[in-house]
């Protein structure tokens, strides 16, 4: 009766701590788990520590990969599971945190279940990270950025309707696959619960890092690709005032296809926010110039009510303005 869990531990020369990240899943005393390890072909004694526990581990493979977006799908694939999260092999479980999860995903009606996680800097020194937040809706929540992955455990079939992780983001996949969870199926379904479920590693040598600027520049390549990705799915004018807002966005990765199907009227209605509340905070800030451009490629007959009263008023203002 209760839910399978699918945890997936995606590594590559993960030898330092890998043990103990198996050790506190295979640990969790819940019946119904299923544990896979997709590791990267390593060569520093992973693979000696992976098969020291195999005989409770699901599935595991080690092979060449395309890095750890490529292997959290690999896992994604094989998985049979009713619920999945992946934890890193750096990072581990809170003791018996899946029974309490599992709890959760007995209402049937649940999609996604956000927690608390620890960090722990290099020096030991322990802060909690907050839950994903979602409360202030489906519009804000994508313009955010702000995103605990370790605390987040998703209901199986819509990570698998959703492909998985986009494999063509290294560093902003799990933000990905949350604006388009978001874009799908909304907010209905999720759960916010203050629960500790993990500890999370700030490595020097990892993607975050113990400071989290260090790998900035990557995130935001990443994260404005998608974001031109999605509003292919809206139309051109909506390319072209992201491009605006965005010039700095790596071609590679923006010409690339969105990874899942998503619904176009959501990708619009969000944009068109996103946009109006640019071009209001230009105007108001007296950079007429910025609230001009932007309101020239604006798809101001996708727009109505107050917001087209506005977006009028300041274009003409702007106009004005602009020059003086």
């Amino acid at each position: 009766m209760h839910p399978k869990i699918s945890i997936i531990t995606p590594c590559f020369n993960a030898a330092q701590y890998i043990e103990q990240t198996i050790l506190s899943i295979i640990n969790q005393d819940y019946a119904n788990l299923e544990y896979i390890i997709i590791d990267g072909g390593s060569t520093d004694g992973t693979v000696d520590i992976i098969k020291k526990y195999e005989d409770k581990i699901t599935y595991w493979i080690s092979e060449s990969d395309k890095g750890q977006s490529d292997a959290i799908n690999k896992g994604i694939a094989v998985a049979t599971g009713d619920v999945f999260n992946w934890v890193n092999a750096d990072d581990y479980l809170e003791d018996g945190v899946l029974k309490q999860v599992a709890k959760h995903f007995e209402n049937q009606s649940l999609n996604v279940l956000c927690c608390r996680t620890t960090f722990i800097r290099p020096d030991g020194s322990t802060y909690i990270n907050r839950a994903t937040p979602f409360e202030e809706g489906l519009y804000k929540m994508l313009n955010s950025r702000g995103l605990n992955q370790m605390g987040m455990f998703w209901r199986m079939d819509k990570i698998k309707l959703l492909k998985g992780v986009n494999s063509n983001f290294q560093f902003a996949m799990d933000l990905d696959l949350w604006k388009r969870y978001l874009l799908t199926f909304g907010i209905e379904g999720i759960k916010r619960d203050d629960m500790l479920v993990g500890f999370f590693r700030l490595l020097e040598t990892s993607k975050t890092g113990i400071d989290m600027a260090v790998n900035a520049s990557f995130f935001d390549e990443e994260n404005n690709a998608a974001l031109i990705q999605y509003a292919k799915e809206a139309g051109e004018h909506y390319v072209k005032t992201i491009q605006l807002l965005n010039p700095n966005i790596k071609k590679e990765l923006a010409e690339k296809k969105v990874y899942s199907d998503i619904s176009k009227e959501n990708v619009k209605s969000w944009l068109l926010e996103l946009f109006y509340e640019k071009a209001k905070r230009y105007f108001y800030g007296n950079d007429f110039k910025s609230a001009y451009a932007l309101i020239k490629l604006l798809p101001i007959k996708d727009y109505s009510g107050e917001e087209l009263k506005n977006l009028k008023s300041f274009k003409r203002w702007s106009t004005i303005k602009r020059w003086l």
